[in-house]
């Protein structure tokens, strides 16, 4: 009889499980058919004995902690799902399916859909679901577009139709690669290559010195520790992975994101183009100051300007995230009949006028104050404070931790100059009217007042808060990336912003915690 390896452990060690239980769950079962253990061919006890040693030693541990462990398989078993399987929250669960996006070039999207419906209790409408959300959500537009034109579409035409569609785009893409710029641009590529490793040319990456290369024995970097990413072997100085990209590869243009996807709400602007062989159409541009160059995509190039030839790229286009931006060439040609201009070819998106076109154009801009509309009053409110005034965050409290075994201290005063204490009696006098600061007859902390000149005769009030701060226990919040914050940000229409001074002014601070800011 051939020998059939057990599953790997749940639970080998603490932390959480590789794989979700239900996942093993079904792994485990799997194996008691292989080696003939379901039904009664086994006893009862040896099942629950099987299962409790394919736990782990760390999920055995948990296994007799539980308060209903019962005698038999079938109680082990729902005492572990009771544990490890908590009750999911079916609106939750819904909400994270219909959420569900397919990413570029994945190919596993409905078996992600198909877990996620695990959980949303469909019962007899999950395929119907699958289908809609398959429908919705696909990466590209065509798959979509399609699936649309069926009468009576299925969860199974739907797949089949879907792969039949990705395929043929991703043919298409294949068939419609730039032969002659590609072969151009290796050809490029390999004389820069041959030009830049000539002797006198050379340093080493190591230490960035010109006198020997990377391999010398005498190299001072050759065992050294780079301060920047941790590895051995280079100076920090020299060190590639600090460096940002458009130091990496010089010639790199950033691009916006969203100005080559989208033209609504954008300053239009119709140019006429005219390339060498005498053709000139007008074009209509979005104007983009974001965008350092000019660029046209590929279907306003196949439909006016496909009998002229296209040039090698000199620069590399990147959007904001540092995305690259394919570009299939570079059409030279006058831009109002008199101005010379080079646009970049890319695949797809929005013909933009760059800053290179706008300087070109002598092009000048004005800007003209625009009344608030009524939408805006509905949003904060009819009583919209002055500017200088300092506003108060409403619905927020800031209460400091202090940590227990903290003792309070009171700091010794200092005695201000002569010369200020008029103007901070003045200050303190205008933030105690204000609300900003309150009077109170005794403190466990004392903190003295620290005042320094500003420009145009004013002074900075601080509070020399050093002592307090060594008793309070810090919170740590992880800056957001730049893109959640610009996925956060996509389809708002209203924008405000903080102002910074006086900012800690507008913050109230928790009654239980304002005797360790007491400043005399």
């Amino acid at each position: 009889m051939v020998s059939v390896p057990a599953p790997a452990p749940f639970l080998p060690c603490s932390g959480e499980p590789a794989i979700p239980f239900v996942t093993w769950r079904k792994i485990f079962e799997n194996y008691l058919l292989a080696i003939n253990a379901t039904g009664g061919s086994w006893p009862d006890a040896r099942k629950r004995a099987v299962l409790l040693h394919s736990l782990g030693t760390e999920g055995q541990r948990l296994f007799y902690t539980l308060p209903d462990m019962g005698t038999t398989f079938e109680h082990a078993m729902n005492a572990l799902e009771d544990y490890f399987m908590p009750k999911v929250n079916t609106v939750v669960a819904r909400h994270r399916f219909r959420q569900r996006s397919q990413c570029a070039d994945e190919t596993q999207f409905l078996s992600a859909l198909r877990e996620l419906a695990s959980s949303c209790a469909y019962a007899d409408m999950e395929s119907e679901m699958l289908r809609d959300q398959l429908v919705e959500r696909s990466y590209a537009p065509a798959v979509r577009d399609r699936l649309l034109l069926e009468p009576s579409l299925t969860l199974d035409s739907a797949v089949t139709i879907a792969c039949q569609v990705e395929q043929a785009l991703s043919s298409s893409d294949t068939l419609a690669a730039p032969f002659g710029i590609g072969k151009r641009a290796r050809h490029v590529v390999t004389e820069l290559n041959l030009h830049s490793t000539r002797r006198g040319n050379r340093t080493c990456y190591r230490c960035g010195a010109k006198n020997h290369l990377a391999n010398a024995t005498n190299c001072p970097a050759a065992r050294a520790k780079c301060h920047t990413c941790g590895k051995i072997g280079h100076f920090s100085k020299v060190c590639r992975s600090s460096k940002d990209v458009r130091e990496v590869v010089p010639d790199i243009v950033v691009l916006l994101t969203d100005a080559i996807n989208s033209t609504a709400d954008k300053l239009l602007c119709n140019v006429r183009v005219t390339t060498s062989n005498g053709l000139s159409v007008e074009t209509k541009l979005v104007v983009d100051t974001g965008s350092s160059v000019s660029i046209l995509p590929e279907a306003v190039y196949k439909s006016h300007f496909s009998d002229c030839s296209l040039t090698v790229p000199k620069v590399k286009l990147v959007t904001y995230l540092k995305e690259d931006i394919p570009v299939l060439g570079c059409l030279h040609a006058d831009v109002s009949l008199v101005t010379p201009a080079c646009l970049y070819i890319v695949k797809g998106g929005t013909a933009l006028m760059g800053m290179d076109l706008i300087r070109a154009l002598n092009c000048s801009f004005h800007f003209h104050t625009i009344p608030a509309p009524d939408e805006l009053h509905a949003v904060v409110g009819e009583t919209i404070p002055a500017p200088n005034a300092v506003g108060c965050v409403k619905g927020f409290v800031h209460k400091p931790t202090v940590k227990s075994d903290a003792t309070p201290v009171r700091q010794k005063l200092r005695r201000l100059p002569v010369a200020v204490r008029q103007v901070v009696s003045a200050e303190l006098d205008s933030l105690l009217r204000k609300g900003i600061i309150e009077k109170i007859d005794s403190s466990p902390w004392i903190s003295p007042i620290v005042v320094t000149a500003k420009k145009g005769g004013k002074i900075c009030l601080c509070v020399d808060l050093r002592e307090p701060n060594k008793a309070l226990i810090v919170d740590s919040h992880p800056l957001p990336h730049m893109e959640e914050l610009l996925n956060d940000l996509r389809g708002a229409y209203v924008f405000t912003t903080i102002d910074l001074m006086s900012a800690y002014h507008q913050l109230p601070l928790h009654e239980e915690c304002r005797d360790i800011t007491a400043f005399i």
